[in-house]
């Protein structure tokens, strides 16, 4: 079984993963193109959940900063490399002001909480997900 040390989500979500020979058999067998592609899809899917908790804690002033909470992948081959960033995009970055506060306006988080409820959910649901992608795969 996997290992999920060394998590920290300061603002961003780091995870060690140990254990996995067998999954890393798989992805070299199947080749860097799939493998690419099976991380993509578990990765989005997982993201969905911190996606809609996110959606449903942040503060709704005029419902902008609600509907601009998303989810991206992003595979860096040459460092192996795989990140899901989820939380508020680009055209509403003032999320983060409501996320930490300023020194005029008080903190309301609404990212943080909602990844350290489903921090663990999340990681099985990806191993699980990621598993089910590279079976899928191999047929």
């Amino acid at each position: 079984m996997a290992d999920f040390s060394n998590v920290t989500i300061p603002g961003l979500a780091r995870v060690q993963v140990v254990g996995l020979d067998e999954l890393e058999k798989k992805l070299k067998d199947i080749g860097p193109k799939q493998a690419r592609k099976a991380f993509r899809n578990a990765g989005r899917k997982a993201a969905e959940i911190w996606v809609g908790d996110m959606q449903e804690r942040v503060p709704k002033n005029t419902g902008f900063l609600e509907t601009h909470i998303g989810s991206a992948v992003r595979i860096e081959s040459k460092e192996d490399l795989f990140t899901i960033h989820v939380g508020p995009a680009k055209e509403a970055f003032w999320g983060i002001f409501h996320e930490f506060g300023t020194k005029k306006m008080a903190a309301h988080p609404f990212m943080r909480p909602t990844f350290m409820e489903h921090q663990d959910d999340i990681l099985q649901l990806f191993a699980d997900l990621l598993w089910n992608e590279l079976k899928a795969l191999e047929q």
